[in-house]
């Protein structure tokens, strides 16, 4: 299975990293794996080339090279830290970036796991990549949750296993 996980953490062993890293460990898969806040990626500029030409015409940072990997993929994994009630700012300009693939359905009916972990109890950033995979009429398998973690221990905490071991019974 070929898989395309993204974190929008920029903590390259942050719990976002790790919880990714369970859900590859646990559904016996590997694939590209991205930290996007660590590259450079320029936002959507808005000019609607897009629509024509049915790829973006930004051609200075990562992003053709990922929207390729995604799209070759059977599985995207997108994960992101909870950042006052939202996701990263990194990973929101890569979701606007994907706004070229929308106009041709490019993502309809790919599977994709979307996670979020905070340490305040809400989650309205998990809706947001539920609202954008909805958009781009992905077939969402899984949404998780870790909320309250405050520690750097996501591996022992219950719900997260709880979360992991739903989702691995989804691949067996």
């Amino acid at each position: 299975m070929k898989v395309t996980a993204l974190s929008g953490s920029p903590l390259k062993r942050g719990n976002v990293a790790r919880l990714i890293e369970m859900l590859l460990k646990e559904i016996g898969a590997s694939g590209k794996y991205e930290i996007i806040p660590s590259m450079y990626m320029v936002p959507c500029q808005e000019c609607e080339a897009c629509i024509k030409t049915g790829s973006c015409i930004i051609k200075s940072d990562k992003w053709s090279t990922i929207a390729k990997s995604m799209l070759k993929s059977d599985l995207i994994i997108i994960g992101s830290p909870v950042y006052f009630y939202g996701i990263s700012g990194p990973l929101k300009t890569f979701l606007d970036r994907t706004y070229c693939l929308w106009h041709k359905r490019r993502l309809k009916g790919k599977k994709v796991i979307l996670c979020t972990v905070n340490s305040r109890g809400t989650d309205e950033a998990l809706d947001s990549l539920r609202l954008w995979a909805q958009i781009h009429e992905m077939k969402i398998i899984a949404a998780i949750s870790v909320e309250n973690i405050k520690s750097k221990n996501i591996e022992k905490d219950k719900n997260t296993q709880q979360e992991i071991k739903k989702v691995k019974k989804l691949f067996k």
